[in-house]
């Protein structure tokens, strides 16, 4: 499955993934974007910015006062 042009998918990535003892190849990304395109899974943004702005986005961000993933979209 590929995502459309102009979409990027991250996540955060604690210390134990890519260990010995759980190997990136072992998360399960594609079940999780199944889950997620059903609606079996809430994956909403915390919070909603416009390119313009991305240095409210960022103060947000290096203040600890995202509470959540962050979003940043360019219309």
């Amino acid at each position: 499955m590929q995502m459309a042009s102009g979409f990027y998918l991250a996540f955060f990535a604690s210390f134990v993934f890519d260990t010995p003892g759980f190997p990136l190849s072992d998360v399960p990304l594609q079940a999780i974007t199944d889950k997620v395109a059903t609606g079996r899974l809430r994956a909403k943004p915390s919070r909603v910015f416009g390119f313009d702005e991305i240095r409210e986005a960022h103060r947000v961000m290096e203040a600890g006062e995202a509470g959540g993933k962050m979003v940043v979209v360019h219309a």
